[in-house]
């Protein structure tokens, strides 16, 4: 079902996310009870990162969950749409030393340009328990799991990346990259809590 007939989209709230959307959107049947599932198709623009960290924000918003693991996943979903739109579909990287308007007007002049027209996917299966985020984008880049940089730590502070990671993985409680792909999973309450342990 597309957009263009939302009265056909039940177990939506009025004010849902897919009636408002400016993104391409589709809902399908849920692989997780009381939950839903949409897809949406976005532009490598420099608002397309916040606009998925809103999406995902409204998903748990209605699904009532806790404010906090709920800001806290939708930050990691910015970043990792960050990644995809930044570092994948325009193919920016930041240079050490340089300064942070020159980074920025790259990449305004790259999504400006033909690579700007590529698209970035982003699935949302979400429930009162779990949500995962799957990111599909044009590059084939694949997230180094063991190569991270702490930010927070003194020698780290002023390096230029290492903080996108950070805030993914602390924001999710697994994730998973294949190319083109970057998975986010958030359990209510965490991992421990989901399985019974404490």
């Amino acid at each position: 079902m597309s957009i263009e007939n939302p009265a056909s989209l039940e177990g939506y709230p009025e004010e849902s996310l897919v009636q408002e959307t400016a993104a391409t959107v589709e809902r399908g049947e849920s692989t997780q009870a009381g939950g839903f599932e949409v897809d949406f198709s976005f532009e490598s623009t420099l608002s397309t990162p916040e606009e998925a960290m809103d999406k995902v924000e409204k998903c748990l918003k209605e699904l009532d969950w806790p404010e906090d693991e709920g800001i806290a996943f939708a930050r990691a979903v910015e970043e990792a749409m960050t990644n995809a739109v930044v570092h994948n579909n325009l193919g920016i990287k930041h240079e050490d030393g340089e300064d942070h308007a020159t980074y920025v007007d790259k990449i305004r002049t790259a999504a400006a340009g033909p690579d700007g027209k590529k698209n970035v996917g982003m699935s949302i299966d979400a429930s009162t328990n779990k949500i995962e985020v799957k990111i599909k984008d044009e590059g084939n880049y694949i997230m180094e799991m063991d190569d991270r940089v702490d930010p927070t730590t003194g020698e780290n502070l002023l390096l230029p990346r290492g903080r996108g990671q950070f805030l993914i993985f602390n924001g999710c409680d697994e994730v998973r990259s294949n190319p083109g792909e970057l998975v986010l999973v958030k359990y209510r309450g965490g991992p421990k809590r989901q399985s019974g342990e404490e």
